[in-house]
């Protein structure tokens, strides 16, 4: 019977690659793609590729069949678009994460004996995002991951040159990270409540093959949990890390707000003060639970200036204020530069700097209507030039040529419904194409990949 089932996976597998192009041949030009995969039948991970040149042509780039029982939970391409990390999770055992290699088919299981930290889905992810437990660094020469054995839950780095597993923490406390974009620092956030009341940390790690070591960590004390800390972001010059705590969208009674990590000083600053003081609804009886309901998304634009999409309550938790601050580091001085939208799953352009983003009006209301747009941020003032159809998953290619995102149909629920295809927005011309996609299996984006003559 089992011979009989890798006979028809393997015949699937055939005709599915007999209507798509192979890879470029010899003698064309290098340029990026943008990559998905699916599981199908048996196990097999089937791995295919978007050329937004020609979008309606998928590319065949490769199978891997998952070990028994193993489904793909996430899969990520590396920041040079030659690696795809596959997060292969079991609900029966120890995970694994596979590292392909798209060129030369060169495959790695990162060991058994270290499993993969369980991410957790959020109801409301476009106001949160996710735990981020995995994670290329900015160079592509290590794959950091929460690794959690079912005892321990840990940081750790897959040292690509090397091919070595590399153990950065063993106190049992860590649930997300963030890299430095120098590729030399990691961001952590651990939570201890073995003395009862619970202390909330943000750590950073200096991070190379000698020496690995705690640079700065903070306590915050607080309601502790694997949400306890999150948006974690560095800023360009490696010195600032922003966050915001508590993020438990069903913790009500815990402020909300956004901080600051200066790893220099060891020093931690408060950004915003919308839940200080909890909010008691007018009306509502004297023994009403008060509410304290706020979200961030920051992101980075210089080494002194950070762009935030924050939403919070004014009265109750369906009159939200939304809007997109810039935050000066230097001055200690914020100003509003959108008071009619949030911002969140923010990209920036890396070579023409342009700063896209997933914009939401009136949130929590059904009402609310969800975009894609594209900016400029200069002398204070965020200017749209683009507005495009909602999606998920934003991220520019490599050379800043194109940037792609997934559809997930209208209107956008969240960002974990069904992939439906693949958005591409020109940057120079501002031509947006949607390419629809169809797979036997569940579709997850994988990012932008780069191949060989």
């Amino acid at each position: 019977m089992r011979t009989i089932k890798l006979l028809l996976i393997s015949l699937l597998i055939a005709i599915i690659c007999t209507f798509v192009p192979s890879r470029p041949i010899a003698g064309q030009d290098n340029h990026y793609y943008y990559a998905y995969a699916f599981q199908i039948l048996g196990g097999n991970i089937a791995v295919f590729a978007v050329d937004p040149l020609n979008p309606s042509a998928s590319i065949h780039l490769f199978n891997t069949l998952a070990p028994d029982d193993h489904l793909l939970d996430i899969a990520l391409a590396s920041p040079d678009g030659q690696w795809i990390a596959l997060v292969l999770f079991s609900p029966y055992g120890q995970s694994v994460i596979r590292l392909v290699n798209v060129n030369n088919a060169e495959i790695i299981d990162i060991p058994m004996e270290v499993g993969f930290g369980i991410v957790i889905e959020y109801e409301e992810p476009e106001l949160l995002g996710q735990l981020q437990g995995i994670a290329w660094s900015p160079n592509g020469l290590y794959l950091g991951f929460i690794g959690d054995d079912g005892e321990t839950a840990n940081l750790y780095a897959y040292d690509m040159a090397h091919r070595m597993l590399i153990q950065i923490t063993s106190d049992n406390r860590k649930y997300t990270l963030a890299w430095s974009p120098d590729s030399q620092h990691l961001a952590t956030s651990s939570t201890d409540c073995s003395s009862g009341l619970c202390n909330i940390q943000i750590e950073t790690y200096n991070f190379d093959s000698r020496q690995r070591e705690a640079i700065a960590s903070v306590g915050l004390g607080g309601t502790g949990g694997l949400v306890a800390l999150c948006q974690i972001r560095w800023s360009p010059d490696n010195r600032y890390v922003s966050f915001a705590k508590s993020c438990d969208i069903l913790d009500n009674a815990s402020p909300k707000e956004l901080y600051l990590l200066d790893s220099v000083e060891n020093r931690l600053i408060q950004l915003t003060d919308y839940t200080t003081i909890a909010i008691q609804p007018p009306g509502a009886p004297i023994d009403f639970y008060p509410i304290r309901w706020a979200a961030y998304d920051p992101v980075w634009v210089d080494n002194h200036t950070m762009l935030v999409g924050s939403v919070h309550a004014e009265d109750t938790v369906d009159t939200a204020i939304s809007q997109i601050i810039a935050y000066d580091v230097q001055t200690q001085t914020q100003s509003i530069l959108r008071d009619d939208i949030m911002s969140t799953h923010w990209a920036i352009n890396p070579v023409s700097r342009a700063i896209a983003f997933h914009s939401v009006t009136d949130y929590r209301r059904p009402q609310n209507h969800i975009d894609v747009q594209v900016a400029t941020y200069a002398n204070g003032v965020l200017s749209t030039s683009i507005t495009a159809p909602a999606g998920c998953d934003l991220a520019w290619s490599p050379d800043g040529e194109y940037l792609a995102y997934t559809d997930r149909g209208q209107p956008l629920i969240h960002c974990y419904s069904s992939v439906d295809g693949i958005v591409f927005i020109a940057n120079s011309t501002g031509q947006i194409i949607n390419q629809p996609l169809s797979a036997s299996g569940s579709i997850r984006p994988v990012g932008w990949v780069e191949l060989t003559k």
